[in-house]
């Protein structure tokens, strides 16, 4: 039985582009911030007293990369770069924890400086840990190990596609 070339192709390449662009519901980002729904805009951070009266002193932050929920979140006055990690649900197996970047917007700038949690892991010393500061932006970035396993992935679908436009054309 003799397929229609394109057709077999066109086929492999939306079975590719499923299967890569396939995105589990949990690895969406969807959180945020401690007590508040999220705020999806990027305007600079200020100091915030939610709720009522009496409530502490609360700063906006981000966290990017390899954590479970990155995002956009309202944490407490003196929260530290542990402490935001751990209300983004975490690191990833794939985070890279020694190159943590830690970005500090400023009116002339930016400064960025780059953390190594594995110190803080391996020896328990807090004051390794930054305290975080008003409109910080944390990037946590994913070990190579992550990012070739990211890329064998796609390699083996390719080589799949390959596969059936070989056999379909035979």
């Amino acid at each position: 039985m003799k397929h229609d070339y394109s057709q077999v192709c066109v086929a492999a390449l939306v079975l590719a582009a499923s299967i890569i662009h396939a995105v589990p519901v949990s690895a969406q980002s969807e959180l945020f911030e401690l007590s508040e729904a999220p705020t999806q805009s990027l305007a600079p951070a200020l100091y915030e007293i939610p709720g009522e009266a009496g409530q502490e002193l609360a700063i906006k932050v981000h966290i990017w990369g390899q954590v479970h929920r990155p995002g956009r979140y309202l944490v407490p006055d003196g929260t530290d770069l542990v402490g935001l990690i751990s209300f983004a649900g975490g690191p990833t197996s794939g985070a890279k924890l020694k190159q943590v970047r830690l970005i500090h917007p400023r009116g002339d700038g930016e400064k960025v400086d780059e953390v190594n949690l594995n110190d803080f892991v391996d020896s328990g010393d807090p004051s390794l840990v930054p305290t975080l500061r008003p409109g910080d932006v944390i990037v946590i970035p994913a070990s190579r190990s992550h990012s070739l396993l990211k890329y064998t992935g796609v390699v083996s679908v390719l080589a799949l596609v390959a596969n059936v436009v070989v056999t379909a054309t035979r």
